[in-house]
């Protein structure tokens, strides 16, 4: 073989393995944004009660049923909140079972969607999986939630070899539906975009006024949620009446 031929094969040789580390690294490095706390600081603590107790006060307060409103939330107050409250959840309810692989999902909100990702435990080794979310309503009152993006690390995966992701989202899914009394509007979107399908962008309150989406805004770190509250069926059949 030629001096020549030989050093373009070492040449080659070295460019492929130096691409195959690249992308190795790639896939095993979090996302710059996910950063769930190892110690919750008090300060975290607090914001976590804080966007729980205002999306319950939001939802429940009374209002004349043609009025809209709008909620706004924060990237952080979210990332809090998953990082805080979602594990009391999941401790205090014995028919949720968190996946023991699965370590604490953070997300990170833009004008293109919603990116959720979360940690998995392999073995001796530590992946992240994210997928953004983009949400959309449409005139019929339903909301449709597409997932246009993958990621393992921070290697981006074409949406069509996402079943990794998916399955842990069945799983996820699954691990909370133990009981039908626990299957709220949350998983039921969950379900939805597992399989590509619009839910009702609306649900009951404990006292039968429902409560309908009617916009999502997102932005670099937060989202608006425009809704407006209607009465309980029975309150407006009393009226037409």
């Amino acid at each position: 073989m030629r001096p020549r031929r030989i050093h373009f094969t070492l040449l080659c040789l070295t460019g492929v393995i130096c691409a195959a580390s690249f992308v190795w690294r790639l896939s095993r490095a979090a996302p710059s944004w996910y950063n769930p706390p190892d110690v919750i600081s008090p300060e975290q603590a607090r914001s976590a009660e804080t966007v729980e107790y205002n999306f319950i006060q939001k939802f429940q307060e009374l209002r004349p049923p043609a009025e809209t409103w709008i909620l706004r939330v924060r990237e952080y107050q979210l990332n809090d909140w998953l990082a805080v409250r979602l594990p009391a959840w999941i401790a205090h309810d014995p028919s949720l079972d968190w996946p023991s692989e699965l370590g604490t999902p953070q997300l990170h909100i833009d004008e293109t969607g919603v990116t959720l990702a979360v940690s998995v435990k392999q073995a001796d080794t530590v992946r992240y999986v994210s997928a953004r979310l983009a949400p959309k309503l449409d005139d019929k009152g339903s909301i449709h939630v597409t997932i246009d993006r993958i990621s393992l690390g921070k290697l981006a995966l074409p949406v069509d070899a996402s079943e990794y992701a998916v399955n842990l989202l069945s799983r996820t899914v699954a691990s909370v539906q133990q009981k039908p009394d626990t299957v709220n509007a949350a998983q039921e979107l969950l379900t939805a975009i597992i399989n590509n399908q619009s839910v009702d962008a609306g649900f009951k309150l404990a006292d039968d006024r429902r409560v309908r989406i009617k916009n999502i805004t997102l932005a670099d770190g937060y989202m608006e949620i425009t809704s407006c509250t209607l009465p309980a069926e029975s309150t407006r059949s009393a009226k037409a009446e």
